[in-house]
């Protein structure tokens, strides 16, 4: 049958493989008797000396309940039992110690009120926490899918609508010196732009704007270690994160992201302008095709007036992205433009840019024609739109 599993990310194709326990109904356990979980309680304390001992119910109860820092999402399917779930846990690290969870549980009156769907837990959590999330008095809650690419306004109008959290204090928060400082993040970034990890995370009625940021930003700094874990301290968040959020811009076909991040990086060890479309859509108020007045806005942001990468990210850049940068493809393109099919052409000299951009321009007449042909006959055409994505020289 099937049982619990884990997923630490589901960011565009990269999912860890489950924990692997298989869950089963139990088909041995009696109703309880009302009453009984308090009795057992109160038979427990009287048989331990009317108190646990001080630092032991510390431990119990409060401190951190595994070894792992990592946020993963548990799935616990209908008719799991205790000792399945305490053992999926152990196995992620996100409770050592199984029968300390398995006593809290029936201290607590836990062990037969398992709740199924898909939790969010990690080792910081005390195993008190990790019972309030799954156990029979956990409290509802509700899935927020936060897609890749959105700009920190963008994604506060996607978590008001979808868990009713106030847009404002959420994008108050993403600007607040002292609450950004709390999160101790590298780089100290300025805003957050560019720093939530886009992802599906589970709200609960009891979550607020402040959680939710907190769990988004652990969970970027989580992603961006497990892709380079040897080298996570050293890295440079800022650029990282600049260069993936113009990446996640740009591609459309996740096989193309890394190329599309060797042209800029290639670019910028020739100490060339990136030229990027989506730097200069930033400063729009909202996304249109560009316009050749648009390339001459001047701010620092504007990568066709300013060579180098901007000050900071312009987007949440997702798993793909990020890996991009991390790990680009060799090449020595210098060059690339839409083909008009959601993928690119990508040049390694000017003549061979321009003959790509000549190829893309016939594909746009030819378009055009017959959209015109197709309002004289009145026939639908069904046109595959073709971005504007073009690197100048």
């Amino acid at each position: 049958m099937a049982g619990t599993d884990s997923r630490s990310g589901r960011g565009q194709g990269n999912h860890p493989r489950p924990a692997g326990k298989e869950a089963v109904r139990r088909g041995n356990g009696e109703p309880r008797k009302k009453g009984a979980g308090p009795i057992r309680l109160l038979l427990f304390l009287l048989l331990t000396g009317i108190v646990l001992p001080g630092g032991f119910a510390l431990w119990l109860f409060e401190a951190p309940a595994g070894d792992t820092t990592i946020q993963q999402e548990v799935r616990i399917r209908p008719g799991t039992s205790l000792a399945q779930v305490v053992s999926a846990l152990d196995t992620l690290g996100i409770s050592d110690h199984p029968w300390a969870l398995r006593l809290l549980a029936r201290l607590t009156d836990s062990d037969r009120g398992i709740q199924p769907g898909i939790f969010v837990l990690d080792g910081r959590m005390s195993r008190m926490d990790i019972l309030r999330r799954i156990g029979r008095y956990a409290v509802p809650g509700v899935d927020v899918r936060i897609t890749e690419g959105l700009r920190l306004r963008e994604l506060a109008g996607v978590v008001a609508r979808q868990c009713q959290l106030d847009s404002l204090r959420f994008l108050q928060l993403c600007r607040d010196p002292g609450f950004i400082s709390e999160l101790s993040l590298p780089g100290d970034p300025e805003t957050l732009e560019g720093r939530l990890f886009p992802d599906t995370y589970r709200i609960s009625t009891l979550d607020d704007e402040e959680a939710l940021i907190t769990r988004m930003a652990r969970r970027m700094e989580d992603v961006v270690c497990s892709l380079l874990p040897d080298s996570c301290g050293s890295l440079d968040r800022v650029r990282l994160l600049t260069l993936a959020s113009i990446v996640q811009g740009e591609y459309q076909l996740p096989s193309e992201a890394d190329t599309i991040a060797s042209v800029y990086l290639n670019r910028l060890r020739r100490g060339m302008k990136l030229q990027a479309d989506p730097t200069v859509q930033y400063l729009l108020d909202k996304p249109r095709r560009l316009l050749y007045r648009d390339l001459e806005l001047d701010s620092p942001w504007n990568t066709y007036l300013y060579a180098g990468l901007p000050p900071g990210p312009i987007n949440s850049p997702g798993r793909i992205a990020i890996a991009a940068v991390l790990f680009p493809a060799e090449t020595d393109y210098l060059y690339f433009v839409a083909d008009g099919q959601g993928g690119h052409f990508f040049g390694r000299t000017l003549a061979q840019h321009q003959l790509n951009r000549r190829v893309l321009d016939s594909q746009r007449r030819r378009l055009r024609q017959e959209q015109r042909e197709g309002r004289r006959t009145g026939d639908s055409l069904s046109v595959e739109s073709v971005d504007n994505d073009v690197i100048q020289p």
